[in-house]
């Protein structure tokens, strides 16, 4: 019996994108990621050796954010380095960005989806 845990709805402030414009006022991104566990719980019972510490995941998140890419795919990407580094006992992740504004016209919110 394997495990999925998923983090939902991370709500953090950047200024990642290609426009200088958002170099300057930043945007709100949506995080969403999901971690494919190794640990059989059927087995061997779930605890932060075989799991994922929701608060260090988090300033892991909160640490790489802080690096402005031109890119949302860089900063999904960048994540996924530092998560994989982190967390060993992690099978495979997946992990969603969205940006809540996009400079540019029409009314949409890009989402860039990465998985392992």
């Amino acid at each position: 019996m394997k495990g999925t845990i998923a983090f939902n709805n991370i709500r953090l402030f950047g200024y990642h994108g290609s426009h200088s414009e958002e170099a300057m006022t930043g945007n709100f991104f949506t995080i969403n990621i999901t971690a494919h566990l190794k640990t059989d719980f059927a087995v061997e019972a779930p605890d932060l050796t075989n799991s994922v510490n929701y608060e260090l995941l988090h300033s892991v998140v909160l640490k790489v954010f802080e690096f402005r890419e031109s890119m949302i795919e860089n900063v999904a990407i960048n994540i996924l380095k530092a998560l994989k580094s982190e967390f060993p006992q992690v099978l495979s992740w997946k992990i969603s960005i969205s940006k809540t504004n996009p400079v540019g016209a029409g009314s949409f919110f890009p989402e860039f989806i990465i998985e392992e």
